[in-house]
């Protein structure tokens, strides 16, 4: 990317980011409430790193009818010095157009804030020990709520995640929440944040009408600026709203 007047980010060629994954697991069912089994992924990502992700992933049925489900994951993450296990993650959308915010670091200069994420994970040393955890609480087709949390090697730091979901008769509602940061709990010292909510409502039994509204910001303050009023740095923000009409064929 070049800055143009400053201010707009101009991109200089194509380059495209893929992933390989190789998942090896076993998983236990007593057909009734329990599901649960470890999991081991191989993960390359041509021309940065390469990395494996090793964890357990359980299901619990609960109730009499259960109707109620628990989820619970939790994984470890080890990768060499170009591999980010979260690469096309929910931030992605905004890390693409300009690097992921490393909280509390200074930029050399404007035009390295602008680099891509591709540029950023080949450029930063990611390497080490992560990992990842996620719960996840459903009833019925109702209520769907989940929290998730994964911290990283580097200065990508930790990310919290949080979501809800309604499946009412008048309609379906779904709300989610992103934010990273130093260990992504810190809120005035955020590297990214995602805030999205879907709406949907039924029409006709073949139609629905759709509405979201996403709403990305990144932000990395400029610690080591001098002789300033106030806080600086560089922040970035992507919004959208979108509509759509989904048909759905009757079975």
């Amino acid at each position: 990317f070049r800055l143009v007047d400053g201010r707009t980010l101009v991109a200089e060629g194509d380059r495209g980011a893929g992933a390989l994954a190789l998942s090896l697991g076993y998983r236990y069912s007593d057909d009734w409430r329990v599901r649960v089994g470890p999991r081991l992924d191989l993960v390359a990502l041509p021309g940065l790193g390469r990395g494996l992700a090793g964890g357990v992933a359980s299901e619990f049925r609960l109730g009499r009818d259960r109707s109620v489900a628990l989820v619970a994951e939790a994984f470890v993450t080890y990768g060499d010095r170009g591999f980010e296990p979260a690469y096309f993650g929910p931030l992605y959308v905004a890390e693409r157009w300009q690097m992921p915010f490393a909280p509390g670091a200074r930029p050399d200069g404007l035009g390295d804030a602008a680099a891509p994420k591709w540029a950023f994970v080949r450029r930063e040393d990611l390497s080490g020990v992560g990992g990842r955890g996620r719960l996840r609480l459903a009833v019925g087709d109702v209520v769907d709520l989940f929290a998730g949390y994964g911290y990283r090697p580097g200065p990508l730091g930790g990310q919290f995640d949080l979501g809800l979901g309604l499946n009412l008769a008048a309609a379906r509602l779904s709300a989610r929440y992103v934010h990273r940061g130093r260990h992504g709990f810190e809120l005035w010292e955020p590297a990214g944040t995602l805030a999205r909510l879907h709406l949907s409502v039924p029409v006709v039994p073949w139609l629905d009408v759709g509405a979201d509204a996403v709403l990305g910001v990144t932000m990395r303050p400029d610690v080591g600026a001098q002789g300033t009023s106030g806080p600086t740095g560089f922040v970035g923000a992507t919004g959208a709203v979108f509509a759509s009409l989904t048909g759905k064929v009757p079975w």
